[in-house]
């Protein structure tokens, strides 16, 4: 596993913790809860099995999700070019493989972490956080990567119609603050991150409760935007990946390093911007 930015804050921040953990199932049933605690991960997906362990795929159409195999200690979680432009979507879920419903429920206030890249400018790469009692209730984080020539892009989204159409992202939430760039028509934010096309950079999404009010903050590399979804919060969302790949012919849309770890506090977000440029420094990879 090389180093970057996110690897570098779990050391700062994964300080024990306990949560429940849960996951959703691509059908409507309902499984069963597991309670764990944090920090989870990193998942370098170095191991051959890291992904098939870790995450049951809740959409992949045409099997475009799945662990590459360079070796050396070069491996992430890619979705590939295929003839759709479809996204694919994995639930994190430590017993995928037995074939039941196992739901993985996270208390909040915590961070999801981990390294992203893209090798086509637009493509995307998100976080949901889902209800487990009603899948139609999430909540969704999406970054664009040199979505306007070279600036990214982040928007928050709210009740994407899963059951029905997994492709969709649902209705825009409104920006409430942000740092590196500008926001547009209240719900669009643009800026320039420092992380470029084919280059892994720092993903950290935040998620806090306060009442029924929900905060949710992404920020990638030297960007940040936060949402308020007002009396719209979850209790205790399961966490699924979502990642897009704009080209049909080529190219992957890339996830490594992945965790979640307790919120760090206000000081804890600070020492994460003062080392954004670090991101860069990760070492090329195929």
């Amino acid at each position: 596993m090389s180093k970057s930015l996110s690897s570098l804050v779990r050391g700062r921040v994964a300080v024990l913790s306990t949560g429940l953990l849960c996951v959703l199932g691509a059908s409507a049933a309902r499984g069963s809860l597991v309670p764990a605690s944090l920090p989870v991960g990193p998942i370098t997906f170095e191991n051959a099995t890291d992904y098939a362990d870790n995450f049951r795929e809740y959409y992949d159409n045409g099997d475009r999700l799945g662990q590459t195999t360079n070796g050396a200690a070069n491996d992430y979680l890619a979705q590939t070019a295929g003839t759709s432009n479809d996204n694919g979507i994995a639930v994190y879920d430590t017993t995928a493989a037995d074939g039941t419903t196992t739901q993985h429920v996270f208390s909040s206030p915590f961070q999801v972490q981990f390294d992203a890249r893209a090798a086509q400018a637009t493509s995307s790469v998100g976080v949901f956080l889902m209800d487990p009692t009603n899948e139609g209730n999430n909540i969704l984080a999406l970054l664009n990567i040199d979505a306007n020539v070279t600036s990214d892009r982040i928007r928050f989204f709210r009740d994407a119609p899963l059951a029905s159409n997994k492709t969709g992202p649902g209705t825009q939430v409104n920006i409430t603050s942000s740092s590196g760039g500008t926001v547009t028509g209240g719900n669009q934010f643009d800026g320039e991150s420092g992380v470029n096309v084919n280059q892994f950079g720092a993903f950290v999404l935040t998620y806090s409760l306060s009442g029924a009010d929900a905060t949710v903050s992404l920020m990638f590399g030297n960007i940040s935007a936060t949402a308020v979804y007002t009396g719209q919060g979850i209790a205790t969302p399961e966490i699924a990946l979502r990642m897009f790949d704009v080209n049909t012919t080529a190219g992957t849309t890339d996830v490594d390093n992945f965790s979640v770890v307790p919120e760090p506090g206000a000081a804890g977000v600070i020492a994460l911007m003062a080392m954004g440029g670090l991101a860069r420094r990760r070492r090329r990879r195929s």
